[in-house]
């Protein structure tokens, strides 16, 4: 029986030779027209740059590579929208990648959030295009606008259960939900008598809100309508109506630069009219339109039913071909299945998938094995199931992969059986959708990266040091030479028989201070940045830290430099390790002198101008660093100039990379910038560079305030006790400074007994015991150290004021015997004034300390 014309002999019957005939006759044209229609858009997609653009404007594209920003929606799915990996995906990104490939230029791609931020950023001119924008009257002060390339229907959205077709006309005194800032509202609903407008912050809010019944109406895109639809499994909500009214988007570019709006107006037109449906059709089922609308089965049903019948033939004709291929890629897939099954399996990293509510689904061999040695004592999964949702660590994961759409990092410090361990925790779900959502998490064990970077770290803060030494060095032997000198000078003085002056007098020691102050400062400065401790929050003056580190490194860096301070804020009270500050500023400024010295080529000029700045951080640099924190917050600027050899693109993306450095000549960590991000992150803030090569760079640390105001004017003195002369237990093993500081104490009216060893302070403390009323103690001492002497003496006498001095704050231990008992500390050096300041707190505190036991004790009593 012939079928489909064909004989039992394999012969085409005339009938059906007609028919084929005919259908290859019509096939034929289309083709050529087709090939014809291809062949053009090519011709336009392959046109040279050089015949599109003006030099004027080729030059600007190679000046401006990579730095014009670009901010898409963050939410306007299919427009435009960024999904859950952080990729601009949409229409418009389509759009923009084919122009990014036609011009040979890079858009610096920047996420503002709303639309809201998208208008304010192109107002104060801190964002140069966005890709989705009307024109309006409004926008047109500070935007220029392309020629429309994506025009989208606006429908009206309703529940199924409404029937009859409406117009805008209808929706008069009805509830109507729009997006608030699109141009719809201003130019057409608000004619609307009577019309109730719900403004939300996107689409899916108001087709929730329909859906729900909260509102009557959403007019808003039909594409985007459609997939957050299709999306979210909506099934209660249809077209029911048109508004006549179609949005035309274009690319809007600031209205300050009209050669760029030429540009982009020209790579428009580079896009070919089948690279444009090809893009529609990607992202808009036109299919779903009809479906949503109950159209009736008309002529559209018919040509339907005519084609179907044709793909019913056209499956018989492919379906033997089409089976050989679904088994050929069954095949591959089970291979792919197994392979990638392997790659889980074998792969170092500790990885489990998580259900949704954090159950273990499963589980490779190095998750299990991390987890006996997390939880010990557990073998199969079940039991690790059970002992992991007890570990705070396993519910942040969970939490953290519920709560988010994106893959979130964090690191955890464990204490183990073995030691404390660092792991490295990623937790990232493996489906948008809700029902389907599981959560994948990864684990890696980091210890030995974690304490090879603490080696490093180490060994680059010494190598600051070495570079310091010199300049260093020279400061202290200027500020020795005075005091050598003025010692001289008044020895000879004093052997002379001519009296001295007393304005000479005043000058030697005004001469003295000064030399002293300066040495005291770069020791000061020498021991916080070798400081080798824990990162410790605490208050302090930002400005006068910034001050202090720029005289410091003024010492070392090449005279050929000119430096300069611009202070814009007097005092910046801000929590943080103040160590860890200066160390990254300090590092940022020999960098930038590196850079203008011999970073430079052979036959370079060396030197330049390198600028240390504060101010308070402004919106627009609030964007530039990414900061997304309500402004409210206040923001602190530090940035560091230089005019050196700065950094091209590459090197820029590179230059927070551990161990990546550009010092060919004389070598480098590649630390420095490295350990700046980590530390101004931890404190909250972030950096960012800004640099063009052969000009120079700029490097912006943004640094944030305290909420709450911290008091950083310096403490109320105390008032002179007005008592009897107190008996002093000064215990120093210093001959010199011993001497010294007991005429000091004399002159401050106490009475000095005085001990040159550990084991002297307590034979001496036991005769006197009821006669001393405050300790001066030295934590280095012979026989016994000062630490052990305090713990004996508190032993006897709690309450006894006790004030404990060193030359050196960091010593351990100091600060564990600060911690056990109350008392105070004060440095070496010490002045006069800043001596009997410390003795009259130390009693001062001890007195309150009395009243408040003896007031207690009468309440009680």
């Amino acid at each position: 029986m012939p079928y489909l014309g064909i004989s039992k002999k394999g012969e085409i019957q005339p009938r059906c030779r007609t028919i084929f005939q005919q259908l290859a006759a019509t096939a034929i044209p289309l083709c050529a027209c087709f090939f014809l229609f291809s062949c053009r858009g090519t011709t336009v997609a392959d046109t040279p740059i050089e015949e599109v653009l003006t030099p004027e404007e080729q030059a600007w594209l190679h000046t401006h590579d990579g730095q014009i920003t670009l901010a898409p929606s963050d939410s306007y799915p299919p427009m435009d929208f960024i999904d859950a990996y952080g990729e601009h995906r949409g229409i418009a990104a389509d759009y923009f990648r084919l122009i990014e490939q036609r011009l040979g230029f890079r858009f610096r791609r920047v996420r503002l959030g709303t639309w809201d931020n998208i208008l304010e950023g192109g107002e104060k001119k801190t964002l140069d295009v966005t890709t989705l924008a009307q024109r309006t009257v409004s926008r047109e002060k500070f935007w220029l606008f392309s020629t429309p390339y994506i025009d989208a229907p606006a429908a009206i959205i309703g529940r199924q259960e409404r029937s009859k077709r409406l117009a805008l006309s209808d929706l008069g005194g009805k509830r109507v939900a729009v997006v608030e800032g699109y141009a719809v509202v201003e130019t057409t609903l608000q004619k609307i008598p009577n019309i109730e407008l719900v403004q939300v912050p996107d689409d899916i809010t108001g087709l929730l809100k329909v859906s729900f019944g909260d509102v009557d109406f959403m007019v808003t895109e039909l594409p985007v309508a459609l997939y957050h639809i299709d999306h979210e499994g909506i099934t209660n909500l249809r077209v029911v109506g048109d508004t006549g009214y179609a949005y035309h988007y274009s690319i809007a570019s600031r209205n300050d630069s009209p050669l760029l709006a030429s540009i982009l107006e020209k790579g428009l037109r580079l896009i070919t009219p089948q690279e444009r449906k090809r893009i529609q059709r990607r992202w808009i089922r036109l299919e779903d339109w009809e479906k949503l609308q109950h159209q009736p089965f008309g002529w559209l049903g018919r040509w339907a039913f005519i084609a179907l019948l044709g793909g019913i033939v056209f499956a018989l004709i492919v379906w033997r071909r089409l089976r050989v291929k679904v088994v050929g890629q069954s095949t591959e897939l089970k291979a792919t299945r197994k392979e990638l099954e392997g790659i889980f399996r074998s792969t170092p990293s500790a990885m489990a998938l998580l259900s949704n509510q954090g159950h273990i689904k499963r589980a490779n061999p190095a998750f299990i094995q991390l987890a006996r040695l997390l939880a010990p004592g557990v073998e199969d999964s079940e039991s690790i199931d059970t002992c992991l949702k007890a570990c705070s660590w396993f519910e942040r994961a969970v939490q953290e992969g519920q709560r988010l759409e994106e893959p979130h990092r964090w690191r955890e410090t464990l204490a183990l059986s073995t030691g404390e361990r660092h792991f490295d925790m990623t937790v990232f779900p493996t489906s948008a959708s809700t029902r389907e959502k599981k959560l994948l998490l990864r684990i890696d064990d980091v210890t030995s990266n974690v304490a090879a970077a603490r080696q490093a770290e180490t060994s680059h803060r010494m190598k600051t040091l070495g570079t310091l030494a010199g300049g260093i060095a020279h400061d202290f032997n200027n500020a020795l030479a005075i005091m050598t000198s003025v010692i001289g000078l008044l020895r000879r003085q004093a052997k002379s028989d001519k009296p001295i002056s007393s304005d000479l007098l005043g000058k030697n020691i005004n001469a003295l201070e000064h030399a002293t102050a300066n040495a005291q400062g770069l020791m000061q400065q020498l021991l916080s940045i070798s400081a080798q401790k824990d990162s410790e929050q605490r208050p302090f003056d930002l400005a006068l830290a910034l001050k202090e580190t720029f005289e410091l490194g003024r010492t070392t860096i090449d005279k050929s430099i000119h430096m300069s301070l611009d202070l814009q804020v007097a005092h910046a009270q801000v929590l943080g390790d103040r160590a860890e500050l200066e160390r990254v500023i300090l590092n940022l400024l020999l960098n930038a002198a590196h850079a203008m010295t011999w970073m430079r080529s052979d036959d370079a000029t060396e030197g330049g101008e390198l600028t240390l700045s504060l101010s308070e951080a402004s919106q627009e640099e609030r964007l530039f660093g990414k900061i997304r924190t309500p402004d409210s917050q206040k923001y602190y600027l530090i940035k560091v100039s230089d005019t050196g050899v700065g950094m091209d693109s590459q090197t820029q993306s590179r230059a927070f990379d551990p161990f990546f450095t550009t010092k060919d000549r004389r070598g480098g960590t590649g630390l420095g910038l490295a350990m700046a991000y980590r530390v101004i992150e931890s404190h909250g803030g972030t950096i960012q560079l800004e640099s063009q090569l052969g000009k120079g760079t700029s490097v912006h640390l943004l640094f944030p305030a305290p909420e709450s105001y911290l008091d950083s004017s310096p403490p109320s003195e105390v008032s002179a006790l007005s008592i009897r002369s107190r008996r002093l237990l000064l215990v120093e093993d210093d001959n010199g400074l011993a001497e010294v500081t007991e005429q000091l104490l004399r002159e401050l009216g106490y009475e000095p007994i005085l001990a040159k060893d550990g084991l002297e302070a307590l034979r001496l403390f036991e005769e006197e015991q009821k006669n001393i009323d405050i300790v001066l103690l030295d934590i280095v001492l012979p026989q016994l150290s000062g630490d052990e002497v305090c713990r004996r003496i508190r032993l006897k006498e709690p309450n006894l004021p006790i004030v404990l001095t060193s030359g050196f704050a960091q010593d351990p231990r100091v600060q564990k015997t600060l911690q056990e008992g109350d008392c105070r500390f004060l440095a070496k050096p010490y002045s006069l004034d800043e001596l009997r300041e410390s003795l009259e707190r130390a009693l001062h505190q001890a007195a309150e300390a009395e009243r408040s036991k003896f007031s207690l004790q009468h309440r009680i009593h």
